[in-house]
């Protein structure tokens, strides 16, 4: 009858189902990158948070102790360490910090980036550089900042900690900074480009991959060249080095050196 209304067909309403599972799927998608952005940066700001404080604790305790006091950072270890480094030995035994093991050594704090309590997993120790800010583009690679009494830090350059999380293509970095004259510690906000001096050591990496890559190729494919060829066998196997083989009596020749008159 013309008054019902038509049906719409099996191939139709399958493509409008597919059309919005599509949508339905997308979204959840972009929710679950979104969150995983999320809890990456959280994890990046909460461990740059707890290294930040540890700096400003040893900055506090060579100014309270009239001393120096250093911390050294391990990158393969993903760990740092503080020491008394000043002259006076009865300060060497640390005060008990809150991400210190009470099992390991009252002379030297460890912090293992990985044990915080602030969901650092994933997160790590990328590098650590000196620069000189009337030199923005050179930093150095060190792998320590001491703090005097004063609270200053030994080396007259600006000390930057950088924290990475991800893998080499899709990288995400925070930077700790500490100012040379006062030591203190300030974040960053997290980037994707890669500091100056870690940058220089992938593209070193890179092209030493690259290079053995095209060694082993090019021994490979001299190792794999068929010698046994028709041409090179019909070439070694002339008989160049046998005189009684070769034939001088060329008439040309004769003739030449008949007639020719000295």
């Amino acid at each position: 009858m013309h008054g019902l209304p038509r049906r719409r067909s099996d191939a139709a309403f399958s493509l409008v189902e597919l059309l919005v599972v599509v949508s339905i799927v997308a979204v959840i998608a972009g929710v679950v990158l979104t969150q995983y952005d999320s809890v990456s940066h959280d994890q990046m700001l909460g461990t740059a948070q707890v290294i930040a404080a540890d700096i400003t604790r040893a900055r506090n305790l060579a100014v309270t102790n009239n001393t120096s006091y250093k911390i050294t950072f391990d990158r393969a270890g993903n760990r740092y360490t503080l020491a008394h480094s000043g002259p006076n030995n009865a300060l060497d035994v640390l005060p008990v910090s809150a991400f210190h093991s009470a099992s390991g050594s009252t002379t030297q704090h460890t912090t293992n980036l990985s044990s915080l309590p602030s969901g650092s997993s994933g997160v790590r120790l990328a590098v650590v550089e000196a620069n000189d800010s009337m030199m923005a583009g050179f930093p150095q690679q060190v792998t320590d900042i001491e703090f005097g009494p004063f609270g200053e830090t030994t080396r007259s350059l600006r000390t930057t900690i950088w924290l990475a999380a991800g893998q080499r293509k899709g990288q995400r970095f925070i930077g700790i900074e500490i100012d040379p004259i006062t030591g203190f510690a300030s974040i960053g906000r997290v980037q994707t480009a890669v500091p100056y001096t870690l940058a220089e050591e992938y593209m070193n990496e890179e092209m030493e991959s690259y290079y053995t890559e095209f060694t082993n190729s090019a021994e490979s494919n001299y190792s794999e060249t068929d010698y046994s060829d028709t041409y090179y066998s019909d070439f070694s196997d002339s008989n160049y080095g046998d005189t009684g083989s070769l034939d001088y009596s060329n008439p040309m020749s004769s003739e030449l050196d008949s007639s020719t008159a000295y």
